[in-house]
Order: structure tokens, then sequence, then C-alpha cells
């Protein structure tokens, strides 16, 4: 019984999935959900995927938002194989912060083009950009490159799991052996 509702669940999850992506696909930042029912909808979902266009886009993590459905369907093929959740929980919660983390950079990167007052968030999305912009308000613009570069180092490094700290060892470790040797040539 178990495993025949973990297939449903994942056929609904894929299928979701390709609709939020398909409306993504089609977002068109002119068309808003408030739009007259007299003027052409140009995304391929309709009324529901210019909704869910304008949310995701809009309002939330703006074009990183693209990742979003990946993780959903591959929970739903997940589901529906009935694998071992451990090891897509732990890609999950990294691609979720590589959303979140993207998003900012995208809004600080809107911030140092247009300046914090003419900034609209366009690519970054709403949550994204105000992120940035509260960081950008509280630390300016070194602090916020900072805290990104920081926080990108720190997801590539949870991830990948190799050390930064290796081959900066081996740099001052052979710069060390180098003037060594040169006092043994004197």
């Amino acid at each position: 019984m178990k495993e025949k509702r973990l297939e449903i669940l994942g056929i609904l999850s894929v299928a979701v999935s390709l609709l939020i992506f398909t409306s993504l696909i089609g977002y068109n930042p002119n068309e808003d959900p408030g739009i007259s029912p007299n003027i052409l909808i140009e995304n391929p979902m309709g009324i529901l995927g210019v909704w869910i266009g304008y949310f995701f886009i809009k309002l939330t993590f703006g074009y990183s938002s693209f990742i979003i459905p990946f993780i959903a369907i591959t929970w739903g093929i997940w589901f529906f194989s009935n694998k071992d959740f451990q090891a897509i929980s732990r890609l999950s919660g990294y691609l979720s912060g590589l959303v979140v983390l993207s998003s900012i950079t995208l809004g600080a990167a809107q911030i140092f083009r247009y300046g914090i007052d003419n900034v609209s968030y366009r690519f970054s999305g709403m949550i994204g950009g105000l992120i940035a912009g509260m960081i950008f308000d509280f630390l300016g613009a070194i602090g916020i490159l900072i805290i990104l570069i920081s926080l990108w180092l720190i997801l590539v490094r949870g991830y990948f799991g190799f050390s930064f700290y290796k081959p900066i060892k081996l740099l001052i470790d052979n710069y060390k052996k180098k003037q060594a040797d040169k006092k043994l040539v004197t």
C-alpha cells in the first residue's frame, strides 16, 4: 500500500513540476496576473502560467527559480522508484541553497549596476533582491561582497568536500622550501 502511494505521489510531483517549468519558460515580464481578460496571454499554461511565473520569478527568487522544478522532478522520480531518500535530501538542500544564494547574488549585481534606489529586482526576484538590499544597507558594497564570496565558498566546500586550505598550505610549504634552499645555496 505504501509503495502505491509513493508511486502516485511521484507521478503527481513530476507532472506538477513539468507544469511549473513550462510556466516559467513562458514567463513574460510584461504579463501581470491582474491583466485584462481582453489581452492575449502568451504563456503556454494560460492565466495559471502567468500567475505561477509571476510568483516564482517576480515575487520569490527570480530566474534562480528554474532549479526548483528540477528538484521536485528528482523527488518525484525518487518517490516513484522507492529509493533511499538520504542521498536526494542532501542534494536538495544544497540545490535549495544554490537557489537562494544565486538569487541574492543577482540582487547584489543589480544593486551594483543600477544603484540601491533604482533597482527593480527583475532578475533576482523580490525575496532575493530585498535580502541583498538589506545586506547592502547594513554592510555596504564591500561587506556584501565578503558575505557573498564566503557563502559561495561554504556552499561549494560543503557539497564537493574538497579543502580550500590544502592548496594554500602547499603553496606556503613550497615557498618555505624555496627560501630554505636559497639559504643553503648562499
